[in-house]
């Protein structure tokens, strides 16, 4: 599954996707109960593309440490957050 590339931005109550020539689409419309539940969804989303790509860098880092049982959880928390986020259910 791919997801339409980053860097997302918000502006107002929807997250855009400007392309190289600076066009802009919609990537999604906000929901919530409240402005500021709106604006903090808005945020999270626009973050979206960057954490995916911080949890693979992370997931790589972390393969060349002894692992522990803390390491061991947090590998399995990575790949499994960047499979939901892929839209795999490995």
């Amino acid at each position: 599954m791919k997801h339409t590339p980053g860097p997302w931005q918000v502006i107002s109550y929807s997250v855009f996707q400007a392309d190289e020539v600076g066009n802009k689409q919609v990537v999604h419309n906000i929901k919530g109960r409240t402005r500021e539940e709106r604006l903090a969804n808005a945020h999270l989303i626009a973050a979206a593309p960057e954490l995916l790509e911080a949890c693979k860098d992370a997931l790589i880092a972390l393969h060349n440490l002894t692992p522990d049982e803390y390491m061991k959880k947090a590998l399995r928390s990575l790949k499994q957050a960047i499979a939901k986020a892929e839209g795999r259910t490995d």
